[in-house]
């Protein structure tokens, strides 16, 4: 399955690819050959990279599990909410998941750099914060860009009601997703280093 809003990544070099290959059955250029070829590797590349698989969503209602695919690379507190920082690296799946069920209160746009997405000073990068109301107080997501992301793109609504496990939104060739979660009302079991999964990792209990 291709994520949502990804098609166009996949289509326009296939039917390069296509018109490439018709070219060099009548040219025999060495050139057409090479192109053609380099055509083949970007859509077989954007194919696996934009892929968008079923996930099995843990049944317990006490679990949180992973916004994103990829490596824990901070847990920590700020202020009155824990966060879990996950870094997506190229092989990983970037579509995003919500950590809880929940609604959504609103999605907030913030421009910023394009600092490499594990670098502490990520946090100031461009991103896209996804606040969620449950029953545990505010949770939020927050989708940050990293030296090559260009885009995120999100999949929910002010006032959508999301399940625990629902994609919510994608980074378009990016980089990390940070979850902040109530402190008091939860217990990280997520550890820096953990390869979690979006959607299935549990990173969190809810007291």
């Amino acid at each position: 399955m291709i994520a949502r809003g990804c098609s166009k990544w996949i289509t326009t070099p296939f039917i390069l690819l296509l018109i490439s290959t018709v070219i060099t059955f009548y040219n025999k250029n060495p050139l057409l050959y090479i192109t053609s070829f380099l055509l083949a590797l970007i859509t077989c590349f954007f194919m696996i990279f934009f892929r968008d698989p079923q996930r099995i969503i843990p049944k317990n209602p006490k679990a949180i599990v992973s916004a994103a695919d990829g490596t824990v690379i901070k847990v920590d507190s700020i202020g009155n909410f824990s966060r879990i920082a996950v870094f997506m690296k190229p092989q990983n799946v970037h579509v995003n998941r919500s950590p809880i069920k929940g609604k959504v209160l609103e999605t907030k746009r913030f421009s910023g750099s394009k600092e490499p997405a594990y670098k502490d000073y990520a946090e100031n990068n461009e991103r896209l914060l996804t606040k969620l109301s449950t029953k545990i107080g505010p949770v939020n997501v927050v989708q940050i860009t990293g030296f090559v992301a260009r885009r995120i793109e999100s999949y929910v609504n002010k006032n959508q009601y999301l399940e625990k496990g629902q994609r919510i939104g994608i980074i378009k060739l990016g980089s990390r997703c940070d979850i902040y979660l109530p402190r008091n009302k939860i217990r990280i079991v997520a550890k820096v280093g953990d390869n979690v999964t979006a959607g299935e990792s549990i990173v969190a209990f809810i007291k």
